[in-house]
């Protein structure tokens, strides 16, 4: 059967997925049965690889804290074909078996320092099987150790709960705003020297190279997306994947 990969992150209507759900009719999020299911079709689905990123990292770390106490909703779930159309003689996984679900990658989208302080220490709070980030647009230089007084306070890319896939990139399309090349190198090298995997997806519309002089200049590349690898500088030619903890 082939394997696809899947990523998660709106859904028809164009509300987020873990976007907070409200009381009224008017819901700007999606309740936490609505999810319930979809966690239940990735359960059933396990030749097929999710990734689910958001921006809504309190609602996803309470949300999968939650759900880790009551498994056996989830599983109650994957037996109830009446709800969708299950392949002829699959075998469902049962309570406490799976947990978290290795097919199911999750990740908060990290656009500079702000956004990664705020949300990466909440993703590994988060039962996953795979923990990632994607700073894609990358707006400004991040650094995933944060060294004081010569002790490591916090470090994202070392340690037993780590992150465990880095996805950098610039940003496309209309009004692109500038990604400096230096920015996306720095992130390899960080994950390079931690051992983690690490992809870049592509240098944007607005590359910006490295050169001596008080303002970078702005690389121009046949590709408008910045998405052909082969005309990228070689120490950011790296797509790595990792591998999902059993």
């Amino acid at each position: 059967m082939k394997r696809w990969i899947c990523w998660i992150m709106m859904l028809a209507t164009g509300l987020a997925l873990l976007a907070p759900a409200s009381r009224t009719q008017a819901a700007q999020g999606i309740s936490d049965a609505f999810i319930d299911r979809v966690f239940a079709v990735m359960a059933l689905t396990p030749q097929h690889t999710f990734q689910v990123l958001t921006k809504r990292t309190e609602r996803m770390r309470a949300y999968l804290l939650a759900l880790t106490n009551r498994l056996g909703d989830l599983w109650d779930l994957t037996n109830q074909p009446t709800w969708i159309a299950l392949p002829p003689g699959r075998s469902f996984p049962r309570y406490p078996e799976n947990w978290p679900l290795p097919n199911v990658w999750l990740g908060v989208s990290v656009e500079n320092q702000h956004f990664a302080d705020e949300r990466i220490p909440l993703l590994l709070q988060t039962p996953a099987a795979v923990r990632f980030i994607s700073a894609e647009p990358l707006l400004g230089p991040v650094t995933l150790a944060q060294f004081h007084n010569g002790t490591v306070s916090r470090d994202w890319v070392r340690g037993g709960t780590r992150l465990d896939w880095v996805i950098v990139g610039g940003e496309s399309g209309p009004n692109s705003r500038p990604f400096d090349l230096a920015w996306g190198r720095s992130i390899v090298h960080q994950c390079q020297a931690a051992g983690v995997a690490c992809f870049v997806k592509q240098l944007g519309a607005q590359p910006l190279g490295d050169i001596p002089a008080p303002l970078p200049r702005l690389v121009k590349l046949m590709d408008r997306k910045g998405g052909e690898i082969d005309e990228w500088p070689e120490d950011l030619r790296v797509r790595e994947f990792p591998e999902a903890r059993a």
